[in-house]
């Protein structure tokens, strides 16, 4: 169970990320807020769970990047957008 610090901490996030989404003039969009607050409420959830046999170190990170990516690319496509080809130009540019 989660201790009283712990639950305090996830308030004052919850409350850094609601005054985050609504711009500074408190009137937020509610399917951002809505997000948001499933995102930080889902993150909790797991960190509350017993361990599982994930992968350690620099494989767990790569495994959780590219999860993230397959659940991004996967809501990116049931949003309508689609790949759009990059200009060869672009492609060949450089800072210098």
């Amino acid at each position: 169970m989660a201790s009283r610090g712990e639950w305090i901490g996830l308030g004052v996030g919850l409350a850094g990320v609601a005054i985050l989404q609504t711009g500074g003039d408190l009137r937020a969009n509610p399917a951002g807020a809505l997000v948001l607050t499933v995102s930080c409420a889902s993150w909790r959830w797991i960190h509350l769970q017993p361990p599982t046999a994930a992968p350690e170190g620099a494989d767990g990170s790569a495994a959780q990047m590219l999860a993230g990516g397959l659940v991004m690319l996967v809501l990116a496509l049931l949003h309508g957008e689609r790949w759009r080809r990059c200009p060869r130009r672009a492609l060949l540019a450089s800072d210098t």
